[in-house]
């Protein structure tokens, strides 16, 4: 099997897999490390208290866009996270007070709980992920490509299975890998991908804070296989939408991540202009801002 990415998916499709009985590879188009997105968050997971309860939420969210057997799959799975974890020997702790369900008011909302996995020092942190990720690969000979970027799925001209992957190494040079069973396109997003921000998400421009690698190669991959692409334009993180300073000299931004002192301050945007209530809970929220 072949996995596409190292982050927090790649890194639990590789290790099914393997507990599968299957011969794992791992591409990835960093250097050095994987870990994406999950690597550089909080580390927080969502679980399903209640799988009933899940599923009504989960209906009322999304009003009939996604299937059925989907919201199944992912609840039957969100209730056996913590056994999982559990049998891996990742360590956490209970967030559930300050992450679950993004609207508390919709039917099914208490059915969500979350998990933050904590390293060495009882610190929630994604990079307790990828330490426990890295030793599991090394410790049952699971290979990782890295400065290897994938950019061609390999179909059957007829039946159009996916058979394989093409992929490039950072010298130009490239391979062709067969999956004799299947390629797990774990990818993450694309907030590093200007073009992509603005063909499908509104507001745009946005300035970005996430995995520099999350370019939206997969996704474009996926496209030309025909894959039928849904849930483009949704943005957020697991604190809603935080502020952030924008420079010239930087790609992404950078958080600003504390609380003013007191409670009468104002916040102007590049154009000097007030844009939100500061007096409402809009920023360092872990939910979606309905508005």
């Amino acid at each position: 099997s072949i996995m596409s990415g190292f982050g927090g998916a790649g890194a639990v499709s590789a290790v099914t897999a393997h507990e599968e009985g299957a011969d794992v590879l791992i591409l990835e188009k960093a250097p050095k490390e994987g870990g994406g997105t999950t690597r550089i968050s909080t580390g927080y997971s969502s679980i399903v208290l209640d799988p009933d309860g899940a599923l009504e939420y989960l209906h009322h969210q999304v009003k009939g866009l996604t299937p059925d057997e989907v919201f199944e799959a992912y609840v039957q799975e969100g209730a056996t996270l913590v056994d999982w974890l559990d049998d891996h020997g990742l360590t956490y702790t209970d967030v559930s007070s300050v992450l679950g369900s993004d609207y508390k008011n919709w039917p099914g909302s208490d059915a969500f709980g979350a998990v933050g996995f904590t390293n060495e020092d009882g610190v929630n942190s994604g990079t307790a992920v990828f330490d426990w990720a890295t030793a599991y690969m090394q410790d049952n000979g699971i290979e990782i490509l890295f400065d290897t970027q994938a950019f061609q799925l390999v179909q059957d001209p007829e039946t159009k299975e996916v058979v394989g992957v093409r992929a490039r190494h950072a010298d130009g040079s490239e391979i062709a890998v067969h999956a004799k069973k299947a390629v797990i396109m774990c990818t993450g997003g694309f907030e590093c991908n200007d073009q992509m921000i603005g063909n499908y998400l509104v507001p745009s421009p946005l300035a970005r804070e996430g995995w520099k690698f999350n370019t939206g190669d997969g996704i474009k991959m996926l496209m030309e296989a025909g894959a039928q692409i849904w849930h483009m334009k949704n943005q957020t993180q697991s604190g809603g939408f935080w502020l952030g300073i924008k420079v010239p000299e930087y790609d992404s931004t950078f958080m600003r991540n504390f609380t003013m002192a007191g409670k009468s301050w104002i916040e102007i945007d590049s154009e000097n202009k007030r844009f939100y209530d500061e007096a409402g809970s809009y920023h360092r929220q872990h939910m979606k801002y309905m508005e």
